[in-house]
C-alpha cells in the first residue's frame, strides 16, 4: 500500500508539472508600429532627414521624437497607432522650436485611418492588433510635406517601410 501511495504521488507530480506551457511567458507578442520613411522630393529615392522633427499626438501630451535605424535605406520612424480606435492623428512639426514654452514651426496635422484585426498570439500573450487598409490624409494646409505615399496597407510587422513622406 506504501509503495502505490509514493507511486500515486509521483504520477500526480508529473502530471501537475506537465500541464505547464512554453507559452506562459510572452515573448513576441507586441502589436506593430506603423514605420514611416523620409524621402526628398525632387529625388525620390533618396532618403532625407526632417530637420529638428517633432511628433505630437492629437492630445498634445504623447511626443515622438526618436528616429529608429534604417539599414542605409533612410530616415524612418516607427509611431504607434491606437488599437482601440480606427483613426489616430499626429501634429508633424519641422523646424520644431520650443521658446518661453511656445512651440514654432513648420505644423502638419496627419490623420491615420485603418481597420484593426486582432491576432490570437498565445494563452500568455493574448491578442495583438494589426492594422489593414491603412490610409493617410493631410488635415491641414500643406506646408513642409508635398507628398504622403502609403507603400503597405496592412501593418502587421514594423520591418519595413508602410508609407513614405516626400518632403
Amino acid at each position: 500500500m506504501r509503495k502505490f501511495a509514493q507511486l500515486l504521488i509521483l504520477m500526480i507530480s508529473v502530471f501537475s508539472l506537465s500541464s505547464c506551457e512554453k507559452d506562459d511567458i510572452c515573448i513576441a507578442g507586441d502589436t506593430p508600429k506603423l514605420r514611416i520613411g523620409f524621402y526628398d522630393t525632387n529625388n525620390r529615392s533618396q532618403a532625407k532627414e526632417p530637420q529638428d522633427l517633432l511628433i505630437i499626438g492629437m492630445d498634445k501630451s504623447t511626443i515622438l521624437s526618436t528616429m529608429v535605424p534604417a539599414d542605409n535605406e533612410g530616415f524612418e520612424l516607427l509611431i504607434p497607432l491606437n488599437p482601440s480606435e480606427e483613426a489616430t492623428s499626429y501634429y508633424f512639426v519641422q523646424n520644431a522650436e520650443l521658446i518661453d514654452g511656445t512651440l514654432s514651426g513648420a505644423v502638419e496635422l496627419i490623420e491615420i485611418s485603418y481597420n484593426i484585426k486582432a491576432q490570437y498570439i498565445s494563452k500568455a500573450c493574448g491578442f495583438i492588433a494589426n492594422y489593414e487598409q491603412l490610409s493617410m490624409q493631410q488635415q491641414s494646409v500643406p506646408s513642409w510635406i508635398q507628398e504622403i505615399s502609403v507603400e503597405q496597407t496592412s501593418v502587421i510587422n514594423e520591418n519595413e517601410v508602410h508609407v513614405k513622406i516626400y518632403h
